[in-house]
């Protein structure tokens, strides 16, 4: 393209891509940013036993995951990094109560629960 036909803008824009890392006129810019996705869990439980026939349990797990996704073409005309963090939790409650050799009643409830936001890192 004539140099006359670039506008100051896209000037500007041209200067800030990094430079080409590959031979060549076109295909020649070559990325691979890492992906960093740190993650914190936790679970607990407990076990009550009330009678030799009938018991119950409660459990609660967390997790907290922040994932940082950098932007193939680095800096102000390529991208900013994106963080995608989620965090999930539940609840479970459970028994069992056996009624005979024969007959058992087990009952389980769960309460889940899942957020996830996304956001825009800046450089």
């Amino acid at each position: 393209m004539p140099s006359n036909q670039i506008t100051s803008f896209a000037a500007k824009v041209l200067s800030a891509l990094p430079a080409a890392n590959l031979p060549g006129a076109a295909n020649n810019y070559q990325s691979s940013p890492a992906t960093v996705t740190p993650s914190d869990k936790g679970d607990g439980r407990i076990d009550y036993y009330l009678k030799e026939n009938l018991t119950f349990f409660g459990r609660f797990s967390a997790r907290l995951q922040n994932q940082t996704v950098a932007a193939a073409i680095p800096g102000p005309s390529g991208g900013d990094a994106d963080l995608f963090r989620s965090y999930d939790r539940s609840i479970a409650l459970g028994s069992t109560w056996t009624v005979d050799p024969k007959s058992v009643v087990d009952i389980r409830m769960d309460s889940p629960g899942w957020k996830a936001r996304i956001s825009r890192l800046r450089s």
